[in-house]
């Protein structure tokens, strides 16, 4: 037996299901591309922290080698002052621990630089190492501007990405309350086919082999009414989680 052929349907959209679906699934797009900016701002801001503690350390660490040169020179001062009689024994060994005590910062803080440098690599993509003949050098602290123009406080709440991504969570939760509604009534389709069947390969798309069918369907879960009802006592649930979430 040969066949061939097709078929199609076209749902009516009577009471909204499907364009309340597709509503849905614009907003859950919406969120995700909120939730990548929201990513990529959070990204940016570990970016810029670290490169500020690296330059911190950076200026920590010049200062404390600074420092540990000037209370060396101060240390041998107060042992020569010690040997003329000037001072006593507890003047040197305060100097001595200051001296050991600077000395002992000094490899920790450029463990702490080297590790910045590692995770800023990590941070965009590199190999932990890429960036160390880069940033090993010293440089200022980049210094912020005095001020920002941020134009309404409230127009910089409409640009931050979580807070968007919130909206569209809303948007989508509410949506899907109008799809799990649809539920209740009956869909109403239109379908059709078109086709050849014949016992022999040849008489396959013979005139008097073709068939078709074209009419409407109704299909109408009267008997999952329960079912129908919970589930849109669960969307509204959903909604007021997602409400819940954005007021927070």
């Amino acid at each position: 037996n040969y066949q061939a052929g097709f078929d199609a349907g076209w749902e009516i959209d009577i009471f909204g299901g499907v364009r309340r679906g597709i509503e849905a699934a614009d907003a859950e797009f919406q969120a995700s591309v909120e939730n990548r900016r929201d990513v990529l701002v959070t990204l940016a801001a570990e970016v810029a922290r670290n490169y500020v503690d690296l330059r911190t350390y950076q200026q920590r660490l010049a200062i404390a080698r600074k420092n540990l040169e000037a209370q060396k020179h101060s240390a041998q001062l107060t042992r020569k002052r010690f040997e003329g009689g000037f001072v006593s024994g507890l003047d040197v060994a305060n100097a001595d621990a200051l001296v050991a005590t600077t000395e002992a910062q000094i490899p920790l803080l450029e463990s702490s630089a080297r590790q910045t440098i590692y995770t800023l690599s990590v941070l965009l993509d590199r190999e932990p190492g890429a960036l160390l003949a880069e940033l090993s050098e010293a440089e200022g602290i980049p210094v912020a501007p005095p001020a920002v123009p941020v134009g309404v406080p409230s127009d910089l709440l409409r640009r931050r990405p979580d807070i968007r991504l919130a909206e569209a969570e809303i948007h989508a939760a509410t949506a899907n309350i109008g799809v799990a509604t649809a539920d209740l009534f009956p869909r109403v389709a239109i379908n059709g086919s078109l086709g050849w069947q014949a016992a022999n390969s040849g008489d396959l798309f013979n005139p008097l082999s073709r068939f078709w069918s074209f009419g409407p369907s109704v299909t109408w879960n009267l008997f999952r009414s329960g079912r129908t009802l919970s589930n849109i006592e669960v969307q509204k649930a959903l909604q007021e989680q997602s409400i819940l979430t954005y007021r927070k």
